[in-house]
């Protein structure tokens, strides 16, 4: 019996997805487990760190201590202590996979951080399918994938 085209493009495509999904949730697990991980999210595999900035020189040429330009001047002190620093995508995962399905608030009382520290992690988190939520608005719950 023939079969029709319009009865094999979905199952081919059904198992594409299935073994494409599973390859993915491959990757991020071993990128969970990677040291590569737990410092710099931002960094592709293979990209060099970070440069480091030139000796800043004040408008007369002499030069200025470091870390004493005129923003971080006027913004108050320079490095924030290991209390005051934002929460990792690593922080927040532990958290998750120790308590899952928790909401935001509950994420920010246990982390004792703000909203707005925990929003980009939280977000790269979810577009790289390290975490997963469910619901929506204050009912939303997270999940380590």
């Amino acid at each position: 019996m023939p079969v029709s085209l319009a009865e094999v493009v979905p199952a081919l495509l059904d198992e594409y997805t299935q073994k494409l999904l599973a390859v993915l949730h491959a990757a991020v697990v071993a990128e969970l487990g990677s040291p590569r991980l737990k410092g710099d999210l931002a960094r592709s595999p293979g990209s060099a760190p970070a440069k480091t900035a030139a000796p800043m020189t004040s408008s007369s040429g002499t030069k200025r201590p470091s870390g004493t330009s005129a923003r971080s001047r006027a913004a108050g002190p320079g490095r924030r202590s290991s209390r005051q620093r934002k929460p990792s995508l690593d922080a927040i995962a532990a958290l998750l996979r120790e308590k899952p399905g928790i909401g935001s608030e509950e994420i920010q009382r246990t982390l004792g951080s703000s909203r707005s520290d925990i929003r980009v992690p939280m977000a790269r988190g979810l577009s790289m399918g390290v975490l997963r939520k469910t619901g929506e608005k204050r009912a939303t719950k997270y999940f380590a994938a």
